[in-house]
C-alpha cells in the first residue's frame, strides 16, 4: 500500500490546497477611504467600503477585483487541474470520489486507478501543485511588500510638508511604485 501513498498525498494537497501557502490576504477600506491589506476579513462596512475606494480609486477599471478566500481557492484549484491531462483528471476525480465513497473505495479496479495515476499523473501533480505554492507565496510577499510600502508613505504623508525637497522627491517616486506595482 506504500506505493499508492503519493497519488493520495497529492490529490489530499490538490483538494485541500490549504496551508501558508495560500493563506488569505484581505482586502478592506479604512476609515478614510484607503485600501489597506491584512491578515484578518474586514467589518462588514469596511467590505462594502473596499468596494467603492476600489472604485474612487479607479482600481475596478484596471481589473482589480476583491476576491473572497474561496474564490482565490477555486482560481488556485483550477490552475492546477489546467496542468493535468484529461486522463490525469479523470482517474484523480476517481481517485477523490474513492476517498469519500467507501462504496467507490472498494472498487475491482481501484488498485488499478492508483497505480496508472502514481504512473502517469502524479510527478505532474506534484509539479503543478508546487508551482502553484510557488505562485501563491511570491504573491503573498509582494502583497508584504506593498502593505510595508504604503505604511512607509503614510508615515511621510503625514510629514509631507516638512520634508525636504530630496525626501519629497523621494516619496513621490514611492508612492508613484506604489501605484505602479501594487495596484494590481
Amino acid at each position: 500500500m506504500m506505493t499508492h501513498a503519493l497519488p493520495v498525498f497529492c490529490f489530499a494537497a490538490w483538494v485541500s490546497l490549504g496551508g501558508p501557502a495560500v493563506a488569505a490576504v484581505y482586502k478592506c477600506a479604512d476609515a478614510s477611504g484607503r485600501v489597506v491589506l491584512g491578515d484578518h476579513p474586514c467589518v462588514s462596512a469596511q467590505a462594502a467600503s473596499a468596494s467603492m475606494a476600489s472604485a474612487a480609486v479607479g482600481s475596478a477599471a484596471s481589473g482589480d477585483v476583491v476576491q473572497t478566500p474561496e474564490s482565490k481557492r477555486a482560481a488556485s484549484l483550477a490552475r492546477i487541474r489546467a496542468a493535468q491531462t484529461p486522463e490525469c483528471l479523470a482517474l484523480g476525480d476517481r481517485i477523490v470520489l474513492a476517498a469519500s465513497d467507501p462504496r467507490a473505495a472498494s472498487a475491482p479496479d481501484m488498485g488499478q486507478v492508483l497505480a496508472q495515476y502514481e504512473k502517469q499523473c502524479a510527478r505532474r501533480a506534484k509539479v503543478a501543485i508546487q508551482a502553484e505554492s510557488n505562485r501563491q507565496e511570491k504573491l503573498l510577499q509582494k502583497e508584504a511588500a506593498c502593505t510595508e510600502k504604503r505604511r512607509t508613505l503614510d508615515e511621510r504623508r503625514a510629514k509631507l510638508d516638512s520634508l525636504n525637497a530630496q525626501d519629497k522627491l523621494a516619496w513621490a517616486r514611492l508612492l508613484e511604485e506604489v501605484s505602479r506595482e501594487c495596484s494590481k
